[in-house]
């Protein structure tokens, strides 16, 4: 057999035993960075597959050991190893389906007591170091590390020594001390030197150094060294800067000038050798220039510059310096086919400048397969066509993507088993009713059977996503799908024991957002609207939607429309209103006539709207004010009678008082023209005798009023010289001088033998 037969024959050998008796090679180049207490475990693997995973079991000489799943190339285990004074044996084991890799391990430790006084792999940073320079020494104080590193496990005694012109210097803290002092004398000779001091230490365990120059004044300080070695590590928008610098001094520190092509530039100041700038070069379709610079007290270095970015399109089409993960792929295999789908990379980073078309480009067997898709399909696509002799291999596919000017790669191996899987049909009909955020969701199934259930998959292009299984063939998502600003997708997929069916979307809003301004699939009711019709408009009032509704998220601007007569009345009100109203006006022709109210509007982004029929009686109804006519009217009826009455009872009771006569005048010296008919007057009987009588009215008597019933209660004026006798008589009256019979004269009268009574007499005669 030829050689290059025996080749591929072999080749063709070791592809089927890996991929069907289960052969799976092991990670390699197992690394852990551990400084500070972040420790953080990487390795490369050679060939990954769909169901490849990782199993990192992180165990303690002196604690437990902890096993922790991943499909990443990398792990913090910082949480799993936080016992920084004990050694740690990490195992790494690469897991495709049921089978396995050999473990690869290797070994870390903080602390100096399990390497036989070796470096140990892991370091801690020295706390930070103050000097202050006098006449003859250096006074040095050290933060107790406790307080810089914030760790218990450092509540221990500080040892350290500091070395300066071969001399040392041991010294030891607690906690309780906080700084850590140590004074170093000097010689003449140091005078306008720098002088390098030497600072070793110990804590439970852990080693610490570093280095300090300290420059004795006299003469100026040289030329500041420049910063070297700067760098930029650049992955998934996360940028941090790092450089080295070979002679600190107490003064010094470092700015770093971030400057863009697009945007502006931003300086920050920092004593440390490295600095996060990933706030200041956020927009990363940009590319970046950036300026480091030592100062030491006035005096500053030449900067040094880096330049980074993560887009092609400022590195002539070189691959930049930055990188962005690919976004999940998920592959299933069918009779003759992969189907892969590719989540959209703005889902997975979440980052505005990804909402852009993602092109991306499939190889298999070379051929490729280019398609695009963007921010509303969620889900990039695309069926990678098998050939027979594949069945029982595994297969390598090759992803190549690119959006806002950045480039995106990865590597899939898919196996493709021996026997494929039975056909599982798909859901069919699938819809969904979504009304005033009741989201119900139902689907049709041809087939059923006794295992069958259906996933399904709720994703909201602002939120996350989340399966829910269920027997049925509908589903409640409304709670799945709580955000009503969002814009959803649902993939329905069946279920038949372990085969499934390929999956069903269907997407729904009640946002018009998300519709290019055509009406949503969602619906939401108008708010009550209530309208009452006056003598030339009709009132409408409107309660604000938040208030009908009770979700959050409609606590914004309400703006409606009104729409009557192909003429539009535009408002808007807001939570505070409460009520939203207009005023539509009316033409007298609309009188008998019913007017149809059209009303849109739009909150959130939600469209709602509603009609109305508002009738208009054949007499507009004017300002009620009937009412007050005829109250009007009627007091004044009432005011009018009671008047009439008052006359007619004032006039009857004058015409009946009597007229003084002026004889009468004449006998009542110094009296007033005014009679006071209200007061009788006591009558005044003269005495009388037996034997005769005197006339009755004499100059001092009082004069004599008529009969009782000719006296009137008020006070009367009259003109005496008008009055004549006629007047002051009364009707029954004789003269004006009539007097009862007691005014008679009184004589005894013999009733009976001794017994004797008084009597009157005839009555005298009248003057």
């Amino acid at each position: 057999m030829p050689k290059h037969l025996v080749f591929e024959f072999g080749v063709f050998h070791a592809l089927l035993f890996a991929g069907v008796f289960g052969f799976v090679p092991s990670p390699t180049n197992v690394s852990v960075v551990c400084h500070n207490f972040v420790n953080v475990l990487y390795w490369n693997y050679s060939t990954p597959t769909e169901q490849l995973k990782f199993s990192v079991k992180i165990g303690g000489y002196l604690s437990g050991s902890q096993t922790v799943d991943t499909p990443q190339t990398y792990l913090d285990i910082s949480s799993y190893s936080s016992d920084v004074g004990d050694n740690y044996l990490v195992l790494v084991t690469a897991h495709d389906g049921p089978h396995k890799s050999e473990s690869v391990s290797i070994k870390f430790t903080y602390s100096q007591d399990f390497i036989a006084g070796k470096n140990p792999k892991c370091s801690l940073d020295f706390p930070p170091v103050n000097t202050s320079v006098h006449k003859d020494m250096i006074e040095v104080s050290i933060h107790h590390p406790f307080f810089f590193h914030k760790q218990y496990i450092l509540k221990e005694r500080f040892t350290y020594t500091v070395t300066h012109d071969e001399q040392k210097f041991s010294h030891s803290c607690f906690v309780k001390d906080k700084l850590c002092t140590v004074k170093i004398h000097l010689n003449e000779s140091t005078a306008g030197q720098c002088v390098e001091l030497k600072f070793e230490g110990k804590i439970a365990g852990i080693p610490l150094n570093t280095y300090r120059n300290i420059c004795v004044p006299q003469q100026l300080p040289e030329t500041v060294p420049s910063p070297t070695n700067v760098s930029v590590v650049c992955h998934n928008f996360v940028n941090v800067l790092y450089w080295n610098y070979s002679n600190p001094t107490e003064q010094l520190k470092f700015s770093v000038k971030v400057g863009g092509y697009v945007s502006g530039s931003q300086t920050v100041d920092t004593p440390q050798t490295y600095l996060d700038i990933s706030s200041y070069s956020s927009d990363v379709g940009d590319n970046y220039l950036v300026l480091v610079t030592a100062h030491d007290g006035p005096h500053k270095s030449e900067s040094v510059s880096i330049k980074f970015t993560y887009s092609q399109d400022f590195t002539a089409g070189k691959k930049p310096k930055c990188s962005l993960d690919f976004p999940p792929v998920n592959t299933s295999v069918h009779k003759d086919m992969i189907e892969v789908s590719i989540q959209h990379p703005f889902f997975h980073h979440k980052l505005e400048i990804l909402d852009h078309e993602f092109t991306y480009t499939v190889t298999h067997d070379e051929q490729k397969f280019s398609h695009s898709c963007f921010v509303k399909d969620e889900l990039c696509t695309v069926k990678i066509h098998l050939n027979e002799s594949t069945a029982g291999q595994c297969v390598e596919l090759k992803f190549e993507g690119k959006i806002a000017g950045i480039p995106l790669n990865t590597y899939r191996n898919v196996c493709v088993p021996q026997q494929l899987p039975e056909t599982v049909p798909s859901p069919t009909n699938v819809s969904v009713v979504c009304h005033n955020f009741v989201n119900v969701l139902y689907w049709n199934y041809s087939t059923p059977t006794e295992q069958l259930k259906f996933s399904v998959k709720i994703g909201g292009y602002l939120s996350g996503s989340q399966t829910v299984d269920t027997p049925q063939t509908y589903l409640d998502i409304s709670s799945y799908s709580s955000d009503v600003g969002d814009n959803y997708l649902v993939l329905v997929t069946a279920h038949d024991g372990p085969h499934k069916s390929e999956s069903v979307s269907i997407k729904f809003t009640y946002s018009q957002d998300f519709t290019a301004g055509k009406k949503p699939k969602c619906s939401l009711d108008f708010p009550p609207v209530n309208t009452s019709v006056h003598k030339d408009m009709i009132e409408v009032s409107i309660h604000h939607p938040f208030f009908f509704h009770k979700q959050d998220i409609l606590k914004e601007r309400f703006t409606y429309t009104v729409t009557h007569d192909e003429q539009m009345f535009s408002h808007s009100c807001f939570v505070k209103d409460k009520l939203c109203t207009v005023k539509i006006h009316l033409n007298e022709s609309t009188a008998g006539q019913c007017v149809e109210l059209k009303f849109e509007g739009k909150i959130a982004g939600i469209p709602l709207n509603t009609y109305r029929n508002v009738c208009v009686p054949q007499q507009m109804p004017k300002t009620d004010q009937t009412g007050l006519i005829a109250a009007v009217l009627g007091v004044g009826a009432v005011m009018l009678f009671i008047i009439i009455g008052f006359v007619w009872l004032l006039w009857k009771k004058w015409s009946k008082i009597p007229k003084t006569p002026q004889s009468l005048w004449k006998v009542i010296p110094g009296q007033s023209h005014t009679i006071l008919v209200s007061q009788p007057e006591r009558t005044t009987v003269s005495s009388l005798t037996s034997q005769g009588h005197k006339p009755l009215l004499t100059d001092n008597s009082p004069p004599i009023f008529p009969d009782e019933d000719c006296k009137e209660n008020t006070t009367l004026e009259t003109d005496l010289s008008e009055v004549s006798e006629e007047d002051v008589n009364c009707d029954d009256s004789e003269g004006f001088g009539f007097s009862s019979d007691y005014d008679s004269p009184k004589f005894l009268q013999e009733m009976s033998p001794g017994d004797n009574t008084e009597g009157y007499g005839p009555r005298p005669p009248v003057l």
